[in-house]
């Protein structure tokens, strides 16, 4: 029997509780479940056990909690709620095994699931028919505002690495409005510390070249394991854990350097050029936080604002222009 009502200690909006059918219903399919056992992150909670264990199904149950709260009906809840669903085992770095520049090839997944069929007649008895995420204005939005996706991982990703506890979330649910649909802050003081940590949480979950070298060592792994078919599509279909006792039973496969970061603790260094390097990690997608504040009426970017926080972006901006051209990075064990 299903439960009637649902409640989450969620660790940046404090207590939420589930009480649509639907969206209880949805939760409590295998689909959906299975994103108990996908990362956020990809791999790097293999190595740093104390930190970065944030699943997929907490972020998409915050991402549909934040879309619910901002006044989407239904059909955009149930398009929060299952935006990624559709993902493999190591989220995004699968897309980049595969040269996905976009990495959104998660998204072409979903008639494969197990369990998928579940999902369909769900959507199909509530007379639901959802869009590709991208046409839902309120959880995707161009770089550099912000969805209730990009909302949700830019106040959960910091609190996984930093554990603060100060359900920072709540406040900018709080906080936020809608401003022609899109989503904006009512202080700036606000806007200012969600981008500054949405900005810190992108440096600690992408940039940071100890978490640059998991995220490549996999991606090369996965690559080789694809290429030679002992990792398979019906393997990413499953879950992270599966996945790496592959990568482990096949270490003789690839180069042990790729394994040995998962096993060893380790130090990088800038490299001089990638001749030197050990790994290059390169990233193709943008992630960074300048959103809108509404002030008596009229819009404005954080960064119009505030000079401090404009430096601070142009920084971030500049990181990722340099990943895109490759960081040569060499490992010290």
């Amino acid at each position: 029997m299903l439960q009637l009502t649902m409640k989450i200690n969620d660790k940046i909006y404090g207590e939420i509780e589930i009480e649509n059918e639907i969206i209880l219903r949805l939760i409590n399919t295998k689909p959906f479940q299975r994103l108990k056992e996908i990362n956020q992150y990809g791999a790097v909670n293999f190595v740093f056990e104390e930190g970065y264990q944030t699943t997929r199904y907490e972020h998409s149950i915050g991402v549909w909690y934040a879309s619910y709260k901002l006044g989407g009906d239904l059909e955009t809840q149930v398009a929060a709620l299952l935006h990624d669903v559709g993902h493999y085992a190591f989220s995004h770095l699968v897309d980049q095994a595969h040269e996905d520049a976009s990495e959104n090839a998660h998204e072409l997944s979903l008639s494969k699931l197990p369990g998928w069929d579940e999902v369909e007649s769900i959507l199909a008895e509530a007379g639901i028919a959802i869009k590709p995420v991208d046409e839902y204005l309120l959880i995707k939005n161009s770089l550099p505002d912000i969805g209730t996706d990009r909302l949700d991982y830019a106040v959960r990703d910091l609190e996984s690495v930093f554990h603060a506890g100060d359900h920072f979330g709540k406040k900018v649910i709080e906080n936020a409005t809608l401003h022609n649909g899109q989503i904006a802050f009512k202080d700036v003081d606000v806007a200012k510390e969600f981008a500054s940590r949405g900005n810190k949480a992108m440096w600690h979950v992408i940039y940071d070249p100890q978490i640059a070298v998991i995220y490549q060592a996999t991606i090369d792994i996965l690559r080789a394991g694809l290429k030679d078919g002992w990792i398979t599509e019906a393997d990413l279909l499953l879950t992270d854990a599966h996945v790496f006792n592959l990568m482990r039973q096949n270490r003789d496969k690839f180069e042990s350097k790729y394994f040995r970061v998962f096993e060893n603790q380790f130090n990088t260094v800038i490299a001089s050029d990638e001749s030197d390097a050990d790994f290059v990690h390169t990233k193709l997608k943008a992630r960074y936080f300048d959103p809108k504040v509404l002030i008596e009426g009229e819009i404005k970017k954080v960064s119009e604002l505030d000079a401090e926080f404009k430096s601070e972006l142009n920084k971030f901006i500049q990181i990722f222009e340099d990943r895109k051209k490759g960081l040569p990075i060499k490992v010290i064990f």
